[in-house]
C-alpha cells in the first residue's frame, strides 16, 4: 500500500474521497494535509523565535490555508472544468505558505542548524525562503514565503485508514474503484519474487535446452549456469567477484528459482 496520496491522485486510491470533501476535512483539522518542500527554507518556531534552515521536508499546512483553498474550489465556476477531475483551474492557484506545522512526519534533518525536536510534539512555525533573514534581528524582513498549489497537497495513508475505520470516510467497493485491489508490502514483495524466479528459471531452462554444457541430464546445471553468470564479474587480478555476487550465491539462487518453478524445469529441458 502506498505511504501517501496527492489529493489529485485520490481517484486512484482505495478511498471514496472527492477533492472538495478532502479540503473540508483538512480545513477543519480532521485530516492533516501536507506539502513536500524541496528547497532550503528558513523556519522559525512560533513563540520561541528559534530558527533553523532545512530542505526536503514535509510541512503540515495550516487549517487557514486549506480553508482558503476550499473556498476557491467551492466558488461558482467561471473557468472551464478539468476534463478528468471535474473542477477548474483553481488547482493551479498559488497560495503563500506563511506558516505550517512540523510533526513526526517531518522526515529528519538535513541542516545542523535546525533546533527543533518534532518527536515530542508538533511545532507551529513561520516559513521564509529568504535565507538572509536567518541573521536578521526580526524575522520576516523582505520575506519570501514558499508558494504552493492544491496539486501540491498530500495526505498519508494511515490517516485515511484511521478515518475509514471510524466511518468518517468510505472505502471504495471492489468493483467501483480504479484501484481494484490494494496489496500489502509483503504481498507485493512475494509477487515480485515470484516473477523474478520465473524469469530466472526460464533463462536457465532456455540455456540448458540449447547448450549441453548447461544441463545435467534433463535438468539445468545450476553450477555451470552460476559460473557463466559470474565469470565476467570476476576481477582479473584478485580472481574475486564483488560482494554479494559470488558463484555460490548465484548457484543457490538459480537452484531456488528452479525449485520454485518445477513445471519449467521438467517440461522445457529435453536431453539430446
Amino acid at each position: 500500500m502506498r505511504a501517501y496520496y496527492y489529493l489529485t491522485q485520490l481517484e486512484n486510491s482505495p478511498y471514496h474521497l472527492p477533492l472538495l470533501e478532502t479540503l473540508h476535512l483538512g480545513a477543519t483539522g480532521t485530516l492533516p494535509l501536507y506539502v513536500y518542500i524541496t528547497e532550503l527554507t528558513l523556519i522559525e518556531e512560533v513563540g520561541t523565535a528559534e530558527r533553523g534552515i532545512d530542505s526536503s521536508i514535509y510541512i503540515r499546512v495550516a487549517n487557514e490555508t486549506i480553508s482558503a483553498m476550499e473556498k476557491d474550489i467551492a466558488a461558482p465556476v467561471t473557468t472551464p472544468m478539468h476534463p478528468m477531475f471535474g473542477y477548474s483551474s483553481e488547482l493551479k492557484n498559488n497560495y503563500d505558505l506563511v506558516s505550517g506545522i512540523l510533526d513526526q512526519r517531518y522526515k529528519g534533518l538535513s541542516q545542523p542548524t535546525f533546533p527543533f525536536d518534532t518527536q515530542q510534539e508538533s511545532i507551529s512555525v513561520f516559513l521564509d525562503k529568504n535565507l538572509e533573514n536567518y541573521e536578521a534581528p526580526k524575522f520576516g524582513a523582505l520575506y519570501q514565503h514558499p508558494q504552493i498549489t492544491i496539486s501540491d497537497l498530500l495526505c498519508w495513508t494511515d490517516d485515511l485508514e484511521r478515518l475509514a475505520s471510524n466511518g468518517r470516510i468510505q472505502r471504495r467497493a471492489d468493483g467501483n474503484s480504479t484501484a481494484t485491489s490494494v496489496q500489502t508490502d509483503s504481498e507485493t514483495e512475494a509477487l515480485e519474487l515470484r516473477r523474478t524466479q520465473r524469469t530466472l528459471a526460464a533463462l536457465a531452462v532456455g540455456l540448458a535446452g540449447k547448450f549441453p554444457t548447461y544441463r545435467n541430464g534433463n535438468k539445468p546445471n545450476a553450477s555451470q549456469l552460476a559460473k557463466l553468470a559470474t565469470e565476467h564479474l570476476r576481477d582479473s587480478q584478485s580472481d574475486r567477484t564483488p560482494h554479494g555476487f559470488s558463484e555460490t550465491t548465484a548457484r543457490l539462487t538459480i537452484a531456488e528459482a528452479l525449485k520454485a518453478c518445477p513445471e519449467l524445469a521438467e517440461s522445457l529441458v529435453k536431453p539430446d
